[in-house]
């Protein structure tokens, strides 16, 4: 087995409501992570927007982050005071 796993996610943004955030599944090679991404392209929810598949590799047995992580704030919007995003350090 190869020591990188291929995490797939599907991700959308929305002005009006909660943003869509599904982990679709770990796949331990990109061509089956492709293989899934590519069977969810028709269906519903995933069809209206199909640019929102992200493949991410994951090294196993590696940490992330080692260094710990900084917050950045910044002006979001009227209906948000502040929006953060976490950094690595």
């Amino acid at each position: 087995m190869s020591d990188i796993l291929y995490d797939l996610w599907y991700e959308r943004e929305y002005q009006d409501r909660s943003d869509t955030c599904l982990r679709i599944g770990i796949f331990s090679s990109r061509e089956d992570a492709m293989k899934a991404m590519e069977s969810l392209k028709s269906k519903p929810g995933f069809s209206s927007f199909t640019e929102g598949f992200e493949i991410h590799e994951i090294a196993v047995g590696r940490i992330s982050w080692e260094g710990g992580f900084t917050t950045r704030y910044f002006e979001r919007t009227e209906s948000f005071d502040k929006e953060a995003v976490d950094l690595p350090v």
